[in-house]
């Protein structure tokens, strides 16, 4: 018999990351991202983005706590491209970092 693990939600609302300040990208106005495509990721998802951080050069032995990581995951979950999350204000930055954070060790961070 399976074993179920109940690990604790994050909720849609915490993968809605609110910007401080509007933030324009490609001449286009962003007041917040959405980050609930998160939930739609897969383990390759996560692959993916290891192997297209650490070919950039970060050897970081744990790449999922890095920005790279947070910013690959984000373009995917968002459907923006990587150079959106990359071109934020560092404030913001961190803001989708510790959402994804939180997202991929179980809203615990």
């Amino acid at each position: 018999m399976d074993e179920i693990v109940n690990m604790p939600q994050v909720e849609e609302k915490d993968l809605v990351v609110k910007f401080g300040k509007p933030f324009v990208f490609e001449n286009k106005t962003y007041t917040e991202v959405n980050l609930s495509g998160l939930e739609d990721l897969n383990g390759e998802d996560l692959c993916r983005a290891d192997r297209a951080v650490r070919a950039q050069g970060n050897a970081a032995s744990m790449t999922e706590m890095t920005p790279d990581i947070a910013c690959f995951l984000g373009s995917v979950a968002a459907h923006l491209p990587v150079e959106f999350f990359k071109a934020l204000p560092i404030r913001e930055m961190v803001k989708v970092r510790n959402a994804v954070l939180g997202f991929l060790f179980g809203g615990d961070e």
